[in-house]
C-alpha cells in the first residue's frame, strides 16, 4: 500500500537521552517508542556537540541532510562526515560521540532491530521522470532537496521531507526537477 507522509504533519519529540529534537518519519511498528522499535525512519537536529542516544541491539545509519557536517565516535574511532559523504552505518549500541564541524546539523537516520530486521539507505539524485518501486518489505522514499511532482498513482506535489512509503510490488512515477534529492530507504524482515 502506497502512502504519503506529509513533513507537516511530523511533531519534534526529545532525542531518548534529552539531548536533541527529532522527527519519525515512518516508524515499525506505527507510534513505536525507542524501546520497541522494529524500525525507525527519522531526521534529527544537532544543535550542539556531545553524545548520542545508546540503542540496544539497534543497527543505524546516519547521513547528513543539511549543514556543514559532523564528527562521529563510535567506539572511539573518528569518522568525518559532510553532505557529499556516503550515508555510514554502525551499531547503535556503543558509544558514540558527535563534534559539530561548523555550526548545526539536520541528520537523516535510519534503525532496525539486529536480528529481526536489516536496513539500506541510499542518497539519489533523481531528474525528470523517475519510476519508484518497492522490493523491499517496506521501502521509503524522501525528498530532501529539490522539487518533485508524483504522476502516479495519484498526482500532488510533494513538499521538501515528504515522504512516500511503499509496500512490496507498489511503484510510484516522479516528475523530477533540476538538482533533486532523495533519501531511499530499504527495510527487510529478517527470516526467523
Amino acid at each position: 500500500m502506497i502512502s504519503l507522509l506529509r513533513a507537516a504533519d511530523r511533531p519534534r519529540i526529545p532525542w531518548k537521552n534529552g539531548g536533541g529534537e527529532a522527527e519519525d518519519i515512518a516508524t515499525g511498528p506505527p507510534g513505536a517508542s525507542w524501546e520497541s522499535m522494529d524500525w525507525r525512519v527519522s531526521r534529527a537536529w544537532i544543535a550542539a556537540s556531545g553524545p548520542f542516544s545508546v540503542f540496544p541491539g539497534i543497527d543505524r545509519t546516519f547521513m547528513v541532510a543539511d549543514g556543514a557536517g559532523v564528527e562521529l565516535t563510535p567506539s572511539g574511532v573518528a569518522v568525518r562526515l559532510g553532505p557529499a559523504s556516503q550515508p555510514f552505518p554502525f551499531p547503535g549500541d556503543v558509544a558514540t560521540g558527535c563534534a559539530l564541524l561548523d555550526g548545526p546539523v539536520v541528520a537523516f537516520n535510519v534503525m532496525s532491530a539486529r536480528g529481526r530486521w536489516r536496513h539500506r539507505l541510499d542518497r539519489r539524485r533523481i531528474a525528470g521522470e523517475t519510476r519508484l518501486a518497492g522490493s523491499a518489505t517496506v521501502s521509503v522514499a524522501v525528498l530532501l532537496e529539490g522539487t518533485a511532482r508524483m504522476l502516479r498513482p495519484q498526482p500532488c506535489d510533494l513538499g521538501l521531507q515528504d515522504a512516500i512509503s511503499l509496500a512490496p510490488g507498489d511503484a510510484v512515477a516522479l516528475d523530477a526537477g533540476t538538482g533533486a534529492t532523495i533519501a531511499w530507504v530499504e527495510l527487510w524482515e529478517s527470516d526467523r
